[in-house]
């Protein structure tokens, strides 16, 4: 019965993120749009319900925390291509208040995540001169701050695997050219959700 409370409180955070996303780009909730915080709302209830089946207690919390900030930024980079500073701000508040929380991490291992994921995503930002996005390195940082360097730097792993194959299957499919930008902080969220559910 707690993962079915838990999956719908993440589907209506997600759909109302959504809902908050369309209108802030000024865009209405008709046709495309409507479909849009739906979707939203199903994939936050699903992270959320797989996500309970496998963690409890403060570290349920703490990953709580990190799906809000994942889908969050997956839904402004899908809409607009953009992660915002404010949404990194909040989610290196909550990964502080995360690491108090979880006690499978600990506080060392997060802020090696935040400094060394950090560190390294953010200047290959600005030597690929974004062909990473400097929001997609800021990103990595946050999530190194809740799971830890070597999990975040798996999820990452994961994440370029799956854009890579979108990426060839849009080449191919649809000739695509290489230039075309595909926002990645969705497949921050995949590649996390896959971390965490192998453990």
């Amino acid at each position: 019965m707690i993962h079915l409370a838990v999956g719908a409180l993440g589907g209506i955070i997600s759909f109302f993120l959504g809902k908050g996303v369309i209108q802030m780009n000024g865009a209405n909730l008709q046709g495309e749009n409507r479909y849009f915080s739906i979707g939203s709302g199903v994939v936050g209830a699903l992270v959320f319900t797989c996500l309970s089946r496998a963690y409890g207690g403060g570290e349920l919390l703490s990953l709580i925390c990190l799906s809000i900030l994942l889908i969050a930024s997956a839904l402004t980079d899908i809409q607009g291509k953009l992660i915002p500073n404010a949404v990194i701000i909040v989610g290196i508040i909550l990964g502080f208040v995360a690491l108090g929380i979880n006690p499978s991490l600990k506080p060392v291992e997060g802020l090696l995540g935040l400094l060394v994921l950090g560190s390294c995503f953010i200047a290959l930002a600005l030597i690929t001169q974004e062909g990473l996005g400097m929001g997609d390195a800021k990103l990595i940082a946050c999530m190194g701050l809740f799971i830890g360097l070597w999990e975040g730097l798996a999820a990452v792993l994961f994440a370029t695997a799956f854009s890579g194959i979108l990426g060839l299957g849009l080449i191919v499919i649809k000739g695509e050219g290489k230039k075309t930008t595909i926002p990645f902080a969705p497949f921050l969220l995949a590649g996390t959700m896959v971390v965490l559910l192998m453990k």
